[in-house]
């Protein structure tokens, strides 16, 4: 699977916490030149889902299971991930195995080195930013564990 370096590398500048609350270029008006979001944001979005229903129907939840208002957050991270990335969904969500979720993009650059994108949700309400080149942190930063849906309302 080939990822396009430049959605990774988007996804690294625009995670940043001012970048994360600035609205959108797009001012959420449809035009025809919008990209189509990736049909893939779907196959997260439903999966998350699957899991909130499946916590909501356990009686008692698994340590290291993310919990419902993990998930939830889960959730609005990809709504405004969707937003700005239309054509980049993630890679991959997982669990994290302390509790909590991991949403990924991974790719390679120009130059060959594998690039990942990590935003790590702890159940503990702590959300982390992680940017990996060749499996080493290169960048490490909090987010929003609840990141703003105000300026991306609409938009996807």
């Amino acid at each position: 699977m080939t990822v396009d370096y430049a959605n990774i590398a988007s996804w690294e500048e625009s995670l940043t916490p001012s970048a994360l609350d600035e609205p959108s270029t797009d001012e959420g008006i449809a035009t025809e030149s919008a990209p189509s979001p990736d049909p893939k944001w779907g196959h997260c979005i439903d999966a998350l889902l699957d899991t909130l229903r499946a916590l909501a129907s356990e009686d008692e939840q698994e340590e290291d299971a993310p919990t419902h208002a993990t998930v939830k957050a889960g959730l609005q991270w990809l709504q405004v991930l969707k937003s700005r990335f239309p054509g980049a969904p993630p890679t991959l969500v997982i669990p994290e195995p302390g509790g909590g979720l991991i949403i990924e993009r991974r790719g390679h650059a120009d130059a060959g080195e594998e690039v990942s994108v990590d935003i790590t949700l702890y159940n503990d309400g702590r959300a982390e930013n992680t940017v990996y080149r060749d499996g080493h942190v290169v960048h490490m930063a909090p987010v929003p564990f609840w990141p703003s849906l105000r300026s991306h309302r609409g938009q996807g």
